[in-house]
């Protein structure tokens, strides 16, 4: 699953291209290629059972992924900011849930007193809502693409945590694809600035 939630810049840049929110471009094309490879190398490719109908259902995420950061690309509006953008997703999303929610006896009061637990979810309540709205200001900035290239981030901070909490040592594969990542990263920017400024 995590190699397949990591193809989203595979499909995103040809449909960029398509609906015309991208031009060819050979160095963000070069970019897009060491940014997968480095993904791929750092979660490792397993190709037993990666042909499968799971799989194919499983690639409706990184569609998904990818149809929405192209329409909100070319759809979202001038006059709505970023922080609007982000609230209205969410509290649309959450008006969505309802009904699961209370059909399926799901709801759980975060009222006091505040456990761990409790503590932990404000938390990724907090985290996800500042990470939607990094999501609409990127794509306002750097486009689609770029956005979807920033999944690769979440891997080097696996990597990162790991080392940080477990004490695990990055692999020599490990670091080589840590530097096509942030290289990537580095030449979509590059290729982005040169583009806004008409080059």
């Amino acid at each position: 699953m995590a190699v397949l939630v990591n193809t989203v810049p595979l499909i995103v840049y040809p449909l960029a291209l398509i609906s015309g929110q991208e031009k060819h471009d050979k160095w963000r094309f070069l970019a897009l290629l060491l940014g997968m490879t480095g993904i791929l190398l750092i979660i490792g490719i397993n190709t037993a059972g990666l042909y499968s109908s799971w799989t194919l259902l499983a690639m409706i995420t990184p569609l998904g992924f990818a149809l929405c950061s192209l329409y909100i690309g070319a759809k979202q509006p001038q006059e709505l900011n970023s922080l609007q953008a982000a609230s209205g997703m969410l509290l649309t999303a959450s008006i969505l849930l309802i009904p699961m929610v209370i059909n399926q006896h799901a709801f759980y009061s975060l009222s006091g007193p505040l456990t761990v637990v409790k503590q932990i979810i404000i938390l990724e309540i907090i985290l996800s809502s500042l990470g939607y709205l990094l999501f609409f200001i990127l794509i306002r900035m750097a486009g689609p693409v770029f956005y979807s290239l920033t999944g690769g981030i979440v891997s080097l901070t696996g990597l990162f945590w790991g080392y940080l909490v477990f004490g695990e040592t990055p692999t020599s594969v490990q670091s080589v694809a840590v530097a096509l990542v942030i290289f990537s990263l580095f030449l979509l920017s590059w290729r982005q600035s040169r583009q806004t400024q008409g080059a």
